[in-house]
Formats: C-alpha cells, structure tokens, sequence
C-alpha cells in the first residue's frame, strides 16, 4: 500500500456531472490518462447536461481511482495524495460541502498520516478549486 499523506480537492469546471462521465472524458483526447484522475467525485445532484436537479444525487459520493493507485490529477503530487473533485464552477452545494468534510474526516481514519488538505490551486498554478480548502478545513465549517 503507498503512503498517502496529502488530500487535494479539485472541481469539474462543468455544471454537471459524474464519476463515470468524468471518466470518459479524461480517458478521451488531449488527456488521455488510463482512467479517471481522481480517486472521489462529490456530485452536485445534476448528472448530465440537460438532467433535472437530483436532491439524493446531491452530496453523493461516486469513487474514482482505487486508493492504492497513484492518481493523475496533481502533476508532482499525486505519489502520495489523494485526489477529491468536487463537481461544480465556482459555486457548490452545502450537501457537496458536508460530503467533503464527511469524506475527509473517513479518510483520515483510514489513513492516519494524512497531514496536509489543501486545493489543486495550492499545489500548482491554477484557480480550482474556487475556495481556500485549507483555510475552509481549519474553520471547521461545513459550508463552502
């Protein structure tokens, strides 16, 4: 089992979406990475474009990659973390945030070394995800 010590969360950038359709998209053209790259996918309760709101999708969380294979969704950082995509742009759901906090807190029962929790934006230069995970983690609060 490889040591993971790192939580990095992400979003889709779309409006809608699941696991499965982030799947597929990663496995096409220009990225074509082997599989999804992240190991979790909180849903924001629209799975496909045009799809109605779904309040038991909402907060639901879809897996990935297994834990114990190296993700692809932080170039330099993916040997030891984890990966979490919220979907969504800029705005997120309290159930998505509930879900995260949830989520986080298992897999840091799951895998005690974990220290650090931080965003994509954290770790490369990028805008996702829009909010400071490390600073909404600390908080404590359960709203993005």
């Amino acid at each position: 089992m490889r040591k993971i010590d790192t939580i990095i969360v992400h979003h889709s950038d779309s409006s809608f979406g699941t696991a499965a359709l982030l799947r597929q998209w990663q496995m096409l053209p220009p990225q074509h990475f082997k599989d999804i790259a992240y190991h979790y996918v909180i849903l924001n309760g629209v799975p496909e474009s045009k799809s109605p709101y779904s309040i038991n999708l909402d907060g639901l969380v879809e897996k990935g990659r297994e834990d114990d294979i190296i993700g692809a969704h932080a170039r330099g950082h993916n040997t030891t973390s984890l990966g979490i995509c919220l979907i969504g742009k800029t705005k997120f759901t309290p159930r998505q945030s509930e879900a995260l906090r949830a989520l986080i807190m298992s897999l840091i029962c799951m895998y005690p070394k974990i220290k650090k929790i931080c965003g994509h934006r954290d770790v490369m230069p990028t805008e996702c995800p829009t909010f400071d995970v490390a600073e909404w983690w600390a908080s404590g609060r359960t709203v993005i």
